[in-house]
């Protein structure tokens, strides 16, 4: 939980620490300090697949100018594996029954030096548009997979217990045993 609202904090943090006195500004210039210093990748994506607005973060992390982010289709930067159930998360997103609905979802997308990064997804969908935040959790995937490698080299298994729904996931080395 404190690890999703890390980059907020941090943003909120950076603007007080550059003396801006955010009770005394009016809210859409607040909202505007808000989207332009925040770390977590935030953006807003039309029905056709491009985006509209993006904060520099997109920049800082993946190496492309906003305008080279924004010149292409969003899915074009999707690793080829992450294309089908990314284009099905926006399909559900845009569907016109399902209003208001949020979706959370993992994909890679594409650095300009060819390497990706794991994004952590949380959007929206308002009026035809996207309206998204992602954080870059590379190095918690990276983490992970080693961890499953390992566990498959050692011929052990982990579980993982969820308290919301009380459902308990094993792995596959679980599975073996």
């Amino acid at each position: 939980w404190f690890k999703q609202i890390k980059p907020i904090l941090t943003s909120i943090r950076c603007l007080q620490n550059r003396k801006i006195n955010m009770a005394k500004l009016p809210p859409k210039e607040l909202l505007e300090q808000y989207f332009l210093k925040s770390l977590t990748l935030l953006a807003v994506a039309n029905r056709e697949g491009y985006f509209e607005y993006l904060n520099p973060s997109w920049s800082d992390l993946l190496g492309f100018s906003l305008e080279e982010l924004k010149a292409k289709p969003f899915i074009e930067f999707v690793h080829p594996d992450d294309v089908e159930s990314t284009i099905n998360e926006a399909k559900t997103l845009l569907d016109p029954r399902k209003k208001n609905q949020t979706v959370e979802f993992l994909n890679r997308y594409m650095k300009k030096d060819g390497d990706y990064v794991w994004l952590s997804w949380t959007v929206n969908s308002d009026c035809g548009s996207l309206i998204a935040s992602a954080m870059d959790v590379t190095k918690f995937k990276e983490q992970q997979m080693y961890f499953e490698s390992v566990q498959d080299i050692a011929k052990i298994g982990a579980w993982k217990f969820n308290m919301k729904d009380l459902s308990c996931k094993f792995t596959a080395g679980t599975s073996r045993i």
